[in-house]
């Protein structure tokens, strides 16, 4: 309906009808003015259709204005009002599980000052894992244990040992699903060819192999003619309990094609210190512990010492284990944060039995708590701040700080190549 007048618009009407009869009934007329009675007709009708539209965009205006003064349902308190277009919400398995931590019972010795870290969220590439600390005392493994909340513990172990969960002890070595932040871990049978024939190779050729890998730089073409796994595992630290020897072969899913001896893992990534530092690898093997940091050999602890390539700055006799000077401290490096560094690590079984490779950090100037020998009890050197797997009977790791500093990694190509974990599987930026 029109807003106009209704007289107004009865005026209008008739002095259309009154113009269209004059042009129908007068057909005597010139044709100049038959067409000066169109042209006023058509001028009529143009003024009426603009008239009707503007009425009706100014009735539409008057709603719209009606419309915006209403007061609205929920009128939000301080701060920026959040709307649905700026809200995403998370799936429901990225959500993180709110899990309560169970406090810790008394531990001997305590440690202050020193935090202990509890997973808020694992995403389901296990790319990163953030982090929220809460202070509370450091347990020292191999002294005396604190309680681990088992919810979180069972959680960690869904992403295999590899990040330091549960999963029992075939998985030690590390986890085959892919992690962004990880050593990757390449195994070799040095008693079979790439072709699987045997080598009949002895004890003392299978050390001769791998030291002549260490002298010439770590070059892969030395291991090249070994039986080599198609598929590597990924690890967050190298730290093992006394495991059987077939363990080795049983990560990388090898247990019915490798017996388990002369078997050798080499791990490597790029890696950066929590922060800046000198810093010192310690560690052995049993029966191979062989740390490259930056280029350069920087430790050498392995069961057999006779042919030591780099003689260790100091020895730690923890007793733990029977490998003759105990653990080894490696050479200084110095490191600095937000800078990323190539690592090589190298452990290998020899005869069979039991194994074990076991790495930790020392940084300079950090006061460490001590055993009864006076030998600091260290933090595992790792990338995930997460609770160890653990251990079947029978099995118990070296004497170790629970909790300790996380360094930063990224997983490199497993091939040897430069190109990142990113780049070597199609993720590029």
């Amino acid at each position: 309906m029109c807003l106009c007048g209704g007289k107004s618009f009865s005026g209008l009407s008739q002095t259309r009808v009154t113009l269209t009869f004059m042009a129908q009934k007068t057909p005597n007329r010139s044709f100049v003015n038959r067409l000066q009675l169109r042209l006023a007709t058509a001028r009529f009708f143009s003024f009426s259709l603009l008239v009707h539209v503007i009425l009706v965009v100014l009735g539409g205006s008057i709603v719209l204005y009606k419309a915006q003064v209403e007061a609205p349902d929920f009128v939000a308190g301080e701060g920026s009002i959040l709307t649905d277009q700026n809200t995403v919400a998370m799936p429901p398995e990225a959500q993180p599980e709110h899990k309560e931590m169970t406090t810790p019972e008394a531990v001997t010795p305590q440690i202050a000052a020193a935090p202990i870290s509890a997973i808020t969220s694992v995403t389901a590439t296990a790319s990163q894992f953030e982090m929220s600390n809460i202070a509370a005392t450091v347990p020292v493994k191999g002294v005396q244990m604190a309680s681990i909340d088992k919810g979180l513990a069972d959680k960690m172990a869904a992403l295999g040992s590899g990040a330091g969960m549960k999963g029992g002890s075939t998985r030690m070595l590390g986890q085959r699903e892919k992690l962004a932040s990880a050593f990757v871990g390449t195994f070799y049978d040095l008693k079979q060819t790439r072709n699987k024939k045997p080598t009949n190779i002895t004890p003392d050729e299978y050390h001769k192999v791998f030291r002549k890998y260490i002298a010439e730089n770590w070059k892969e073409s030395i291991f090249a003619e070994y039986f080599r796994a198609k598929d590597p595992v990924y690890a967050t630290q190298i730290f093992t309990p006394n495991i059987p020897a077939v363990d080795g072969p049983k990560s990388f899913n090898l247990e019915k094609e490798v017996q388990p001896s002369r078997w050798l893992v080499h791990y490597r990534a790029r890696v950066s210190p929590p922060e800046d530092g000198t810093y010192h690898f310690v560690g052995a093997g049993d029966d191979v512990m062989l740390v490259r940091f930056d280029g350069k050999l920087v430790l050498d602890r392995c069961w057999y010492q006779a042919d030591e390539q780099l003689h260790p700055e100091r020895n730690y006799e923890y007793g733990w284990s029977n490998i003759p000077n105990g653990f080894g401290k490696g050479k200084a490096v110095r490191a600095q944060a937000g800078k990323y560094y190539d690592m090589d690590v190298l452990i290998g079984e020899q005869p069979g039995g039991l194994s074990y490779a076991a790495l930790l950090v020392e940084q300079e100037g950090v006061e460490y708590p001590q055993d009864s020998k006076g030998n600091p009890i260290l933090p595992v050197f790792r990338f995930v701040d997460a609770p160890l797997a653990d251990p079947e009977p029978g099995q118990t790791y070296a004497p170790h700080m629970e909790n300790g500093p996380v360094w930063k990694a990224i997983t490199v190509d497993p091939n040897g190549g430069d190109s990142t974990f990113d780049q070597f599987f199609g993720k590029k930026n």
